[in-house]
This record gives C-alpha cells, structure tokens and sequence, in this order.
C-alpha cells in the first residue's frame, strides 16, 4: 500500500493527533517534529529516523535497514550513540549515522533538531 495512500486514510483520525491552544501536534513514534504531516509522519511506511534517549547509556537512533524486502519483520536497525562531553559532539555522532545510513535529506535537518535538545535537556539536567 503507498504510503500516500496511508496518509490519507490517518491524516484526520488517529491516537496521536491532539491539539493544544488551537494548534495540531503529533505524538507518534518517528515524527521528529511533531507536526501532523507525511513528510515527518511515523506512521506511513515511508522511511523515517526515530531518536530517543536511552538513559545513561546515551541515545538510540533507530534507522531503516537497507536490502531489507518489505514483509521482513525487523526492517529496522538501533544504532546507540554514546553521551558526549557536549552536545555538539552527540550532534556530530548522530549526523555521522544519518550520513552512513543514507537517511533523507530533508529529516537531517529535524533528527539534529531533535537531538540538539535532547541532549541540551540531558546537559542541564546533570
């Protein structure tokens, strides 16, 4: 099933979609953003990053694997990014993955958003 074909189907009903002050956020797994969009939705089977903090141990970057045929079960790959001493060097280990794994273009700028303030939350926490 294409995956704008999916869109259509969950675009205006499904458990994720709330709105706060009159705005429409997105609380599903995959949406970097948050915004109830294709392009960053988790939820359309096409590719997308999932990053989220691992505790201690640092911070999972879950990716799609490549060669992998479309009815496999595990059709994703969780890489562990170690803490750096400072955000930027998190930010620098997350880009290296996206860059290894061919990521889409267009979610390297939200996955570096999105670990930015991961670990910007983890440093002022510590």
């Amino acid at each position: 099933m294409s995956s704008d074909l999916v869109w259509l189907a969950v675009r205006d009903n499904n458990a994720f979609k709330f709105k706060n002050h009159g705005v429409t956020f997105s609380r599903e797994a995959g949406n970097l953003r948050n915004i109830p969009s294709p392009r960053y939705s988790g939820l359309t089977g096409a590719p997308t990053v999932f990053i989220e903090s691992a505790g201690e141990q640092g911070y999972n970057v879950i990716v799609p694997k490549s060669n992998v045929h479309e009815r496999s079960v595990q059709r994703t790959e969780t890489i562990q990014v170690a803490k750096g001493s400072s955000p930027a060097e998190t930010v620098q280990a997350v880009q290296k993955v996206l860059e290894s794994h061919k990521i889409r273009p267009d979610l390297h700028s939200a996955a570096l958003a999105r670990i930015t303030a991961l670990a910007q939350a983890d440093a002022r926490q510590a």
